[in-house]
């Protein structure tokens, strides 16, 4: 139901020691088809002013690949 929905998402949030970091997929690949995928529901839900929204549009393909490359160097030290 929408309620548990909401309530498994409010855990993983409430689970998060000092930032969190939310990522989604603008397309996926499922059963041969392409399919356009959105952010949760719940996130409109949240305290917007709490909300920073990257790579929405501002961003050119290299910045984003950039930027992604920086995040995954970021996590490899994290667990290196």
């Amino acid at each position: 139901t929408i309620d548990e929905e909401r309530r498994l998402c409010y855990v993983g949030i409430t689970r998060a020691k000092r930032t969190l970091t939310l990522t989604y997929c603008s397309k996926r690949k499922s059963f041969g088809e392409m399919n356009i995928c959105e952010p949760s529901r719940f996130l409109s839900e949240l305290p917007q002013e709490d909300l920073e929204w990257e790579g929405k549009g501002e961003a050119t393909p290299e910045m984003n690949q950039k930027r992604g490359n920086e995040t995954l160097a970021s996590l490899k030290n994290l667990f290196g």
